[in-house]
């Protein structure tokens, strides 16, 4: 529209456990995103976000929820080579109270985040985020959320990319009565109202190497390392994970 653009997306979402265990996190959403953006100039545009999701679960554990956030970003062009893009606003998530987790909270809070992309040359490009949002929880019904993330990617090797990543994050669990499987599965016991506050950082290695035109196969390892001031809630994660993706 000359000057302006809008956007709309929707999503559906399943997840699905592939642990018995852990079906009382199975759920499906339904989220619709939208924005609308003026450009004033070639490298500017700012404008108003927004975001509309609805999450259910297939058990009465966590609770169903509603969200919805609105607020405005901006990106710009700073230099040839970086770019800048910045965007806050309102989020909020109500619960509809019904699953045997007992929290009575809801959200109602800010959300931010700034993301700065850097070409350093032909061979680095990096970048910066910054942000603070609220999740839904895994034992509980969110958690709140304020993490800082750097990402590299290295064209060093012929048809091959690597990336590196660094992350730390800092993080409140709102606590409930959450899920606890003990002794025989598919018992279900509760843990009494745990609040939780979180620290956890890591890294990632990536491999992405251009097998033909279309097709690209990666190979990836993240390790994370999560301290908790609650007892027995510390770990450690070693993750690896192999994919494939074509392009048409």
């Amino acid at each position: 529209m000359n000057s302006a653009v809008a956007t709309l997306g929707y999503d559906h979402y399943n997840f699905v456990s592939i642990d018995d265990l852990f079906d009382y996190l199975d759920r499906h959403a339904e989220m619709v995103t939208g924005s609308f953006a003026i450009t004033p100039n070639s490298t500017m545009s700012v404008g108003l976000e927004g975001a509309f999701v609805v999450t259910d679960y297939d058990q009465n554990v966590l609770n169903n929820s509603t969200d919805y956030s609105v607020g405005l970003f901006l990106e710009t062009q700073i230099t040839n080579y970086l770019k800048l893009r910045v965007a806050a606003g309102y989020q909020n998530i109500n619960f509809d109270n019904t699953g045997l987790v007992n929290d009575p909270n809801d959200v109602s809070d800010y959300y931010a985040n700034l993301l700065i992309s850097h070409r350093v040359n032909s061979v680095l490009t990096q970048s910066l985020a910054i942000g603070h949002e609220n999740q839904l929880g895994v034992d509980s019904d969110f958690v709140r959320l304020s993490y800082i993330r750097h990402t590299a990617n290295w064209n060093i090797l012929y048809h091959t990319l690597l990336t590196t990543e660094l992350f730390y994050e800092i993080a409140d669990d709102s606590g409930g009565n959450g899920p606890l499987f003990l002794g025989t599965p598919g018992v279900l016991l509760l843990n009494p109202f745990v609040a939780e506050h979180i620290h956890r950082y890591g890294g990632a290695l990536s491999l992405g190497y251009q097998l033909t035109p279309h097709v690209t196969l990666g190979l990836r390892y993240q390790y994370i390392q999560k301290d908790s001031d609650q007892p027995l809630r510390d770990y450690t994660q070693n993750r690896v994970s192999l994919d494939g993706t074509y392009s048409f």
